[in-house]
């Protein structure tokens, strides 16, 4: 048997109704008893499902003939019945709650999952990045190095090659330039 979101409530204030009844009189445990029978087939109607063997399992032994004793077998029978009756009820709505929590993580599991494949994409966009990011890097290394080269080259000054007579005749005209320098001075 299975409870429905909107029958949940009903069934909640039936537990809450039966742990009252526990202190009722016979008559009131009886009273009660019927009614969770009825609630619980209306239950069975509504979702389309079959009764449950316990309700039907709980009819009082009738004794043919002899209806006094019948009567005495319902009023002892029902009032030691009405433990095994909440107890159906409170397994009813354990079983509700479980199918909802179970129903939860599920959601949850599937919402995990859902972020575990968008996290594995966004890391595999992201070492693509990360591949792209190191060519560029190392393109500007390559280019930052020939810049180097280039500007060293553009700013080296060249060696002249003098043989012995072209030194010496730079030296005489450095030398009378100097004495000269030192005259006027």
């Amino acid at each position: 048997m299975k409870i429905t979101d909107n029958q949940i409530d009903r069934l909640d204030s039936l537990l809450i109704e039966g742990i009252v009844s526990l202190s009722s009189l016979p008559k009131g445990k009886n009273e009660y008893i019927d009614k969770v029978k009825n609630v619980i087939k209306g239950f069975c109607t509504e979702n389309g499902e079959s009764f449950p063997d316990w309700i039907d399992l709980t009819i009082p032994p009738r004794f043919v003939g002899n209806d006094e004793r019948t009567k005495q077998s319902e009023k002892d029978y029902y009032p030691d019945l009405l433990p095994h009756f909440l107890n159906m009820l409170r397994e009813l709505q354990a079983q509700y709650y479980s199918r909802m929590q179970l129903e939860e993580y599920r959601k949850q599991t599937h919402e995990s999952s859902r972020q575990t494949i968008e996290a594995q994409k966004q890391t595999k966009e992201a070492q693509k990045a990360n591949k792209w990011t190191v060519l560029a890097i190392t393109i500007s290394g390559f280019a930052v190095v020939v810049s180097i080269v280039a500007l060293c080259l553009s700013t080296c000054t060249r060696t002249i090659k003098v043989d012995e007579t072209q030194y010496q005749e730079i030296r005489q005209h450095c030398f009378i330039d100097s004495v000269v320098m030192r005259d006027t001075l």
